[in-house]
């Protein structure tokens, strides 16, 4: 009796192994996913501030005498633009672009969402002059790049004042379905979470290195649904 028992718990925890296993190679899949995303928004970003150093450089090129009018505004020669603000209008007169110090609230179906703190920076409107996004820094020191849906926040990257940093990528009803980020705390953590925005996949690291190696003894943590898979090794 004893030895079937014995056995009966081997190949339990044969069983169990394996589903650990199968539980961290679907993680690695969806972090996978994610990084796909990250990498295709800093292509993004770049490209963007590609173009902006392009005219950069074309306007520096421009002769001394020209004179600019910017409605009643006019520049001769060397000297700086200095406005509060600026809308890129297209063809129908809506703003689908303003720069400004700092820009306004965000609308959405003609009604506006209250920042909280002015944005400093660009604004990226639809052709209905609703707000899709946006770069620059706010009044608190909070830094971010956002690009909106029709309906919420879509993906965004930021750097907060308090030193937290990371990137979210959010479904149409708002709600937050991966997240990687460094918290106030410096640890380090990526989440993937279900419509409800619990999370379902989490893997963080809330043990810093010793300054001695390159690497200290880590812990990680993985929650995949109702299995929870908790690691210890070192990486040094």
């Amino acid at each position: 009796m004893n030895q079937i028992s014995a056995t009966g718990m081997q190949r339990l925890k044969a069983e169990l192994a394996l589903q650990d296993i199968e539980a961290v190679q679907k993680f690695e899949t969806s972090s996978s996913n994610l990084m796909k995303w990250v990498i295709g928004l800093t292509l993004a970003l770049v490209i963007f501030t590609v173009v902006i150093a392009f005219f950069t450089v074309v306007l520096a090129r421009e002769p001394k005498s020209t004179v600019r009018k910017i409605g009643t505004l006019q520049t001769t020669g060397g000297a700086p633009l200095r406005v509060r603000s600026l809308e890129i209008v297209d063809s129908a007169g809506v703003a689908r672009m303003r720069l400004g110090a700092p820009v306004p609230d965000p609308a959405m179906g003609g009604k506006t969402s209250p920042r909280k703190s002015p944005l400093n920076g660009i604004q990226f409107n639809d052709a209905k002059g609703d707000g899709f996004g946006g770069l620059g820094m706010m009044d608190d020191g909070s830094m971010i790049l956002c690009f909106d849906s029709k309906t919420s926040e879509a993906t965004c990257i930021y750097c907060l004042a308090n030193g937290e940093r990371g990137f979210s990528v959010t479904d149409d009803q708002g709600k937050d379905r991966a997240v990687m980020e460094i918290g106030q705390d410096k640890s380090v953590s990526v989440s993937i979470n279900d419509e409800n925005a619990k999370p379902r996949a989490t893997i963080r690291n809330w043990q810093r290195c010793s300054a001695r190696t390159s690497f200290d003894r880590a812990r990680w943590e993985t929650d995949l649904g109702s299995t929870k898979i908790t690691v210890v090794k070192s990486l040094c």
